[in-house]
């Protein structure tokens, strides 16, 4: 398929955009995000249960756990490790709502109130 990158920019919003990707594209993408949520589901102990939050070493290792031999979060206290995920778990929130609200200001006109100048 001849498909670039610069088709795909020039396809307009994010929904003419994933139009654009060829189909083999389209599920090797879908393929790989169901990989990690599948893995990141059957770790054990479960994250739900106390297990670690985010960590997928099978493919990505960013402040060497492998080498190391243990996650960045061992070296904080308890009192402050909970204090933190409970903090990125609501700015986490926060960040989603704003993605979804630049995405429908983008795709539906008026669909955000405050948006001016569209």
């Amino acid at each position: 398929v001849d498909v670039t990158f610069g088709d795909i920019a020039a396809a307009g919003n994010p929904v003419q955009q994933w139009a654009m990707v060829p189909l083999v594209g389209q599920l090797q993408i879908l393929f790989v995000i169901g990989f990690l949520e599948t893995y990141a589901e059957y770790q054990k102990p479960h994250y739900m249960k106390g297990g670690p939050i985010g960590r997928i070493p099978v493919l990505w290792d960013p402040v060497g756990q492998l080498i190391r031999g243990e996650p960045i979060t061992d070296t904080i206290p308890e009192d402050v490790l909970a204090k933190k995920r409970a903090s990125e778990l609501a700015n986490g929130r926060l960040a989603m709502i704003g993605a979804m609200g630049f995405s429908a200001a983008y795709t539906i006109d008026g669909s955000v109130p405050l948006v001016f100048g569209q």
